[in-house]
């Protein structure tokens, strides 16, 4: 996570620690520091090859909400949004 918000906030100069509380509530009950992703059999059977690297989809991620913003549309990470209480009601029931 903190991968991503080094990455993302680092495409616009800033630095994320200054917009971003992290709740410890949301950690996972035994955090992983490190996922890497087996894709060999993607590539094996549908033939598929990622190309883009990490730092390269966030600055695409990036761009395209500066992008959306910028013609007055809305966020493309807001669409669906809901709040984490949302989520926890939904679980709860």
């Amino acid at each position: 996570m903190k991968d991503f918000l080094d990455l993302s906030f680092a495409c616009v100069d800033l630095d994320w620690r200054n917009y971003v509380e992290i709740d410890p509530l949301y950690y996972r009950p035994s955090e992983v520091d490190n996922l890497v992703a087996e894709t060999s059999k993607a590539r094996k059977q549908l033939q598929w090859h990622h190309g883009l690297k990490f730092p390269e989809l966030v600055s695409v991620m990036v761009q395209a909400e500066l992008e959306a913003i910028a013609n007055g549309k809305q966020s493309i990470s807001n669409e669906n949004r809901r709040s984490p209480h949302d989520r926890l009601s939904v679980a709860a029931s």
